[in-house]
Parts: structure tokens; C-alpha cells; sequence
């Protein structure tokens, strides 16, 4: 019989707690910076699936993946990471059973990027001119009649589903 509960903390007050306690530290001057690059990230406690730790007697090896938006992962440095493990091992309830082992700062990707988005900034970021300039004119025209393609099958695509659902939609009023 185990004496932990192994329930994760909830999440979005877990972080708050650590972004709060970062702030708060005054013998660690990159705990602040850490504290205001992390301020608008999330975090998600994983637990290995039942995997002990070998810290704790029938403790579970537990990962924090935290979560920061995409602009700001240049500001995090090697050593963050290893603050952040000790933060995130000090926090994490004893009664749970859970033994924070890794810390992992990765960029958010769920939120505000998508394949358009990311279609978008290359379009903007890239001077059409220029490429054009280094491709061949054959290239350019062959590209082109692709494009006009490519815009007839997915249109082609689009009326083809349409009237599978016109189908159905008709028959399942009969």
C-alpha cells in the first residue's frame, strides 16, 4: 500500500506558483528574468505512466513541460532548465508521489501558429522578387501552371463533397 495519492497538481496553479516563487527569489538574479520570459507560458505535468522514479519508495517519475511563446525561446539559456528543476521538485506536493526528474522548456505551438500562419510570415518575410530573380523563367511558368492546377482539383475536390453531402443530406429526410 502506497501512502501518496499520485493526483498531479492542478496545472495552471502550479505554474502560477512558480512563476510567483521565481520572482520572489533574491539569490538568483536569473530566476527574475526566468520568472518574466516564462510569465506567459503554461505548463503540463506528465507522469511517465507508471514509471518509479527510484528517488522515492514507489515514487513516479515525473516530467514538466513548459510551455513559452515561440518568440521568446531565444531568451532561454542552458542552466534555466536545472533552476527550474530544483523550483519545480521544492513545489511539487510530497503527498503526491510525484518525483519531478525533468524540467523541458519548449515552444508553444498550439496557440497563434498554424500552417497558414506559417505560409503567411514566409510569404511576407521573402521578396517574391527575388526569388524570381534566382529561378529559372521555365521554372516560374511551370510553377504558375501548377498553381492553376492545383486550384481546379481542390475546387473539383470541394464540389465532389458537396454533393456527397447533398446525398446524404437528402436521404436522411426521406
Amino acid at each position: 500500500m502506497s501512502d501518496f495519492t499520485y493526483e498531479k497538481p492542478n496545472e495552471a496553479v502550479f505554474f502560477k506558483h512558480l512563476v510567483h516563487f521565481l520572482k520572489k527569489d533574491t539569490k538568483n538574479i536569473r530566476s527574475k528574468i526566468l520568472a518574466e520570459t516564462l510569465e506567459s507560458g503554461r505548463c503540463v505535468i506528465s507522469d511517465s505512466g507508471g514509471m518509479f522514479s527510484r528517488k522515492r519508495w514507489n515514487g513516479l517519475f515525473t516530467e514538466i513541460f513548459i510551455y513559452i511563446p515561440f518568440e521568446k525561446i531565444d531568451e532561454i539559456q542552458d542552466v534555466d532548465e536545472s533552476i527550474l528543476l530544483d523550483y519545480c521538485s521544492s513545489l511539487m506536493p510530497p503527498e503526491a508521489g510525484l518525483d519531478v526528474m525533468n524540467v523541458y522548456i519548449r515552444p508553444e505551438m498550439s496557440e497563434g501558429l498554424s500552417v497558414r500562419n506559417d505560409l503567411e510570415f514566409t510569404a511576407q518575410s521573402s521578396n517574391i522578387e527575388s526569388i524570381e530573380s534566382v529561378l529559372p523563367d521555365d521554372i516560374i511558368a511551370k510553377g504558375r501552371d501548377m498553381q492553376s492546377v492545383y486550384h481546379y482539383l481542390y475546387e473539383l475536390y470541394l464540389l465532389t463533397e458537396l454533393k456527397s453531402f447533398a446525398i446524404v443530406f437528402v436521404v436522411s429526410l426521406r
